[in-house]
């Protein structure tokens, strides 16, 4: 898998989390992580600006993001990346994935967007 880059991206409470940036094609192994689909546009600085579409957590990344619905069709969800927080500790994943949550409100996560068949 080739990482283009690394992101960091700041949850409701402040905190910090580090991320690696992987295209959509990007196969994982199994490991513990946060991850978000995001969109990553250009700035006119040359930088990218991501724009969280989905935030998730998973003991197995790799098997997860295998079987995910929202990943089997990327571009009709307008998203071209997988950014991955590594992260072994189950209860520090779900104290990140709420934090992040929390400060973006990915679409992908609403009741009504997944309601929705999206």
């Amino acid at each position: 898998m080739n990482r283009c880059t690394r992101v960091t991206f700041s949850g409701s409470s402040g905190a910090d989390y580090q991320f690696e940036v992987y295209p959509v094609s990007a196969i994982f192994n199994d490991f513990g992580a946060v991850y978000m689909f995001t969109n990553r546009t250009a700035a006119p600085d040359g930088t990218g600006q991501h724009m969280a579409v989905f935030i998730g957590e998973s003991e197995e990344l790799g098997s997860r993001l295998a079987k995910h619905d929202l990943l089997q069709s990327a571009g009709r969800h307008k998203f071209n990346c997988v950014c991955v927080h590594r992260e072994a500790d189950e209860d520090l994943r779900v104290v990140a994935e709420a934090d992040l949550r929390k400060r973006y409100k990915p679409k992908g996560n609403s009741f009504s967007f997944l309601q929705n068949g999206h």
